[in-house]
């Protein structure tokens, strides 16, 4: 037989056993929770209830949750999973300077409550020092950039993302921030239960202060709280926020610090360790009305407004009471 026509033959042959396989693919199970399904509903009439019917009917809310789905049972099994894993690192942790040693010795350290209680704030007292040792507005400003790489809250968010107008370059972007409450209406709004919010907030400032034995915890707790209601009168509402074209605004550094009087941004970034020329700034106006602030609000001010967010963002690690009144307030 000739050649090409035997290789012509052959391909003719597997070009139909490939389209044999194509046209019966290995039957796979579904990816839906199907038991969760009600088939007594009809997926015309009540799409969500259709598919989560029995589930809804047959899961109960744990009695200590105020609701529950799929992702607080993904959360759960993580949190098992993580503390196996912990354990088993602990567990193994013989040799010193070792992984797993390392990983032991920090599981043992945060579950040592009695030490934890015994210490109280004390291992925030050299971070509180240096709080006190701010001398004005350049110092603030490094003191939020510097927060970025140490997880603490401040009044400037950084985050370094993919430039929305040159999707091939990542950019840094600063954002507003600095409220404790979660939105700028539990500081602005009239109604009952902003005004039961702000009460409850100012008593945990004064209540955490003074754990963290500040000595004028009560005064400190109003001011703390005066300096946040001027953040969030100059924030941008969620409505402002949405909008795409108006919340992306590039500057250079020396522009931005012209435009932005009271804001040092090349202390900022040196602090924040970010080498940039350039970076996009979503809510100009409100770091306007920052840098006005940072200049008219008295250092003594800011300082208890940082040391109150220094201790509220360390208080689940410290002793218990620290813990409780943490969970009383935000949880």
């Amino acid at each position: 037989m000739n050649r090409p026509l035997l290789r012509i033959g052959v391909l003719l042959v597997l070009v139909g056993a490939l389209v044999a396989c194509q046209s019966t693919p290995p039957t796979r199970g579904s990816g839906l929770l199907l038991p969760g399904y009600d088939r007594d509903v009809q997926p015309s009439n009540d799409l969500f209830r259709f598919a989560n019917g029995t589930w809804l009917r047959n899961t109960k809310i744990p009695a200590e949750r105020s609701s529950y789905g799929a992702f607080d049972i993904l959360i759960d099994q993580s949190e098992k999973n993580l503390r196996k894993i912990v354990e088993d690192s602990a567990a193994r942790g013989e040799r010193a300077g070792s992984e797993d040693q390392q990983i032991g010795d920090l599981y043992a350290s945060f579950m040592d409550t009695k030490r934890l209680n015994a210490l109280g704030a004390t291992p925030l007292a050299d971070a509180l020092r240096r709080v006190d040792k701010h001398a004005g507005a350049t110092d603030l400003v490094r003191y939020f950039g510097e927060s970025t790489t140490t997880g603490l809250s401040s009044p400037i968010g950084l985050t370094i993302d993919q430039d929305a107008r040159h999707a091939t370059a990542y950019v840094p972007y600063v954002s507003q921030g600095g409220l404790t409450l979660p939105d700028r209406d539990y500081y602005l709004k009239a109604d009952q239960k902003f005004a039961t919010a702000r009460a409850q907030f100012q008593t945990y400032i004064s209540r955490v202060l003074g754990l963290a034995g500040i000595s004028d915890a009560g005064d400190a707790a109003g001011r703390v709280l005066a300096l946040e209601k001027r953040l969030a009168e100059v924030q941008w509402t969620a409505t402002q926020n949405r909008d795409v074209l108006a919340s992306y605004n590039k500057y250079s550094v020396a522009d931005a610090t012209a435009r932005m009087p009271g804001l040092d941004w090349n202390a900022y970034l040196n602090a924040a360790e970010v080498r940039t020329s350039s970076f996009v700034v979503s809510q100009p106006s409100f770091f306007t009305a920052l840098g006005a602030t940072v200049s008219d609000v008295p250092l003594e001010d800011w300082k208890r407004y940082l040391k109150f967010k220094l201790v509220d963002d360390h208080a689940p690690y410290l002793s218990e009471a620290f813990v409780t009144a943490y969970f009383e307030f935000h949880r």
